[in-house]
């Protein structure tokens, strides 16, 4: 469940605080970005629905931080360095 207006969850699980992101969209713009209605933009942050893999990556994509980071499993927002092969 969301325990603050600047949450966003996936699923059951806030993810990361607005502020903390580089840039603040709006509703409207979330959802044009991910491609979705503003009312399951509004699902994800009162927690009663779910994202898909590529929406997440989309998320991150944008603000240019890794999933980790708005997973809550780091503190570290910046993306991990792909390897050259």
């Amino acid at each position: 469940m969301c325990t603050s207006k600047n949450e966003l969850n996936l699923g059951n699980s806030p993810i990361v605080n607005a502020e903390d992101l580089p840039l603040v969209l709006t509703v409207a713009e979330v959802a044009k970005l991910l491609g979705v209605g503003k009312s399951q933009i509004s699902e994800l942050e009162r927690g009663s629905a779910s994202t898909t893999l590529e929406k997440l990556s989309l998320i991150c994509q944008h603000y240019n931080v890794s999933a980790d980071y708005l997973l809550g499993l780091t503190d570290e927002p910046e993306p991990y360095k792909r390897k050259k092969i």
